[in-house]
């Protein structure tokens, strides 16, 4: 049997990129991309999305506070300001951090799949000017921005909100870096103590973590999507900011990339024989029992693939081989399947039945570098009636195919 036209797929490919960007306002809108990406790892076989967006922002500066997988940071384009504050009650700087927005990412062969995009923290830099702390407490920096707020410091934040430290903020006259982490739809504001002239936000960027799909189980391939949140309600910057930009948009690209690969051992030849050899049976003169004929191969998977077969002779759904006289008779082919395989069922069966009509799917939870075995066989019921003295043979094509 000729092996030599087992067919793989080689190379698939694919990413995850989401973008932030604000839609046109007073001023320009607000971009940002976030930008994931999977490869396929045979020296990590859990392998899941790598972040490789641009960070800005927080995680820019402050690495250490972006530790966890999937999180990254962006500063976006959108700047508030305000009139003058004389009402001390309500919070004169605040941010809600947004609720979880779960949304679809599609590509071009219609596939949809889910990601989760959380905001874990949001932040900015407040500007006094004209106005300093001088000018407003009567005090230089840092002692003045600590004044300036009802409890002191921007770090000593309302409950469940929690402030970052170590921003270097506080030495300006008038500018004050803060970041505050909050678990979602928790409100982070501070209360001025005193009578302001104005005040102005930039700078605006926040802390994403996105909960991306099981890439093990995706097509290769470019999959976008699209949400927007709106600035006022969504991320609530209090009653006395207004921001220039009523929008932030969401665009996301995932980008899969995944690899199929079969190396059979021992070339594409197989020889069909009786266990123990032919000198066995003809020595105690006796018809063998079965014949059976084996090859291995090392597969590389990362993603879905059938198995089917392509036979020269075919009957029913099984390939043939032929003899000298034309006579045919019908042979099995099993695949061995290597461990980390999980079949339709859910399951996985050390060896399934291969069919000329029917392909075998195969889907893997994480990346599976591992031998396997095809084997051809003739079983007892059939060897009576077959023709001895001639020989019987065929090309039976095994074809793995990525494209499911």
């Amino acid at each position: 049997m000729d092996l030599s036209r087992i067919s793989t797929s080689i190379l698939l490919r694919g990413l995850l990129v989401a973008v932030l960007a604000g839609a046109a306002g007073i001023a320009c809108a607000a971009n940002v991309d976030i930008d994931f990406e999977f490869v396929p790892d045979g020296g990590a076989p859990n392998k899941k999305f790598v972040n490789k967006s641009s960070i800005t922002g927080i995680c820019a500066e402050h690495p250490d506070k972006c530790a966890a997988p999937h999180t990254g940071s962006s500063k976006v384009n959108v700047r508030f300001n305000s009139g003058p504050i004389y009402d001390l009650r309500e919070n004169t700087v605040q941010f809600r951090i947004p609720s979880a927005s779960r949304f679809s990412v599609k590509g071009v062969n219609g596939k949809q799949y889910s990601v989760t995009l959380h905001i874990r923290g949001v932040g900015a830099r407040y500007d006094l000017s004209p106005a300093t702390v001088l000018s407003i407490t009567g005090k230089n920096p840092p002692e003045g921005h600590k004044s300036l707020w009802v409890g002191g410091w921007f770090q000593d934040i309302n409950a469940p909100c929690r402030a970052v430290s170590g921003l270097d903020s506080g030495k300006s006259m008038g500018l004050y870096n803060f970041f505050w982490y909050g678990p979602e739809g928790a409100v982070c504001g501070k209360k001025t103590r005193y009578s302001l002239p104005g005040l102005y936000l930039d700078s605006m960027n926040f802390i994403y973590e996105v909960d991306t799909p099981n890439p093990y189980e995706m097509d290769a391939g470019i999959y976008e999507g699209l949400i927007n949140y709106n600035v006022a309600t969504e991320f609530e910057p209090g009653y006395f900011l207004t921001p220039y930009q009523s929008n932030i948009s969401v665009k996301v690209t995932l980008r899969v990339t995944h690899v199929l690969r079969v190396n059979i051992f021992g070339g594409n030849k197989v020889v069909l024989s009786p266990p123990r050899g032919w000198d066995h049976w003809e020595s105690i003169g006796r018809p063998p029992t079965f014949l059976l004929g084996q090859t291995g191969f090392h597969l590389d998977a990362s993603s879905l693939f059938t198995v089917k077969l392509r036979c020269e002779m075919t009957l029913s759904s099984d390939c043939a081989l032929k003899s000298t006289t034309g006579k045919l008779v019908k042979l099995d082919t099993f695949f061995q399947a290597p461990a980390g395989l999980i079949d339709e069922a859910g399951g996985w069966v050390p060896v399934y039945k291969l069919s000329a009509l029917i392909p075998k799917k195969f889907k893997v939870s994480n990346y599976v570098s591992a031998p396997g075995r095809l084997s051809f066989e003739i079983p007892a019921s059939r060897v009576p009636s077959m023709e001895t003295g001639t020989t019987y043979s065929g090309t039976v094509t095994v074809i793995w195919d990525s494209q499911v």
